[in-house]
């Protein structure tokens, strides 16, 4: 291995390096360095570079240059949509699937991009979604209404009825 100990093991998050010479990067491995970019699909690195190969990296929203290897580490391209959540998008920038897939099918949430609110939402609609914390407002809404509770505590047999 021929550590690239410049850009190793180091947050590098909203850096470009287009126009740094390539031999900073030819011929080396960056190992455990994010280079996460706000837009899908940004040039980051000189498009001439060659043999880099960057394990476990994070190079989301990064264009990796044809000399370049991926090992491990994450390079999708995502955006936030209207839902509030992160999609992975195509080249063209519209949604494939949403990033966290597993949180959408565990909560029943459609995964087609078509399905994606026209307007934005007030917050996430996963966090909107989220079983425990829908529970958590159920609990504390009950927790308010001490008739409705007192009630529940009669039916249950843990409170003796009274009268008037």
């Amino acid at each position: 291995m021929n550590l690239n100990k410049k850009y190793s093991y180091k947050s590098l998050k909203r850096q470009s390096f287009v126009d740094v010479d390539a031999r900073e990067f030819n011929h080396t491995d960056i190992v455990g360095s994010s280079f996460y970019q706000n837009e899908p699909y940004t040039d980051v690195f000189p498009s001439n570079i060659t043999g880099v190969t960057f394990i476990n990296c994070n190079l989301d929203n990064v264009e990796i240059p044809s000399g370049a290897t991926v090992n491990n580490g994450t390079n999708k391209h995502i955006r936030t949509m209207n839902d509030g959540e992160y999609w992975i998008v195509g080249k063209d920038g519209k949604p494939v699937e949403p990033r966290d897939k597993e949180r959408y099918v565990e909560f029943g949430l459609s995964i087609d991009p078509k399905n994606i609110p026209a307007t934005p939402l007030a917050e996430p609609i996963t966090f909107t979604n989220d079983p425990k914390r829908i529970e958590a407002q159920k609990i504390e809404a009950l927790k308010n209404d001490t008739a409705r509770l007192r009630q529940i505590l009669i039916d249950a047999g843990e409170l003796e009825a009274r009268a008037g």
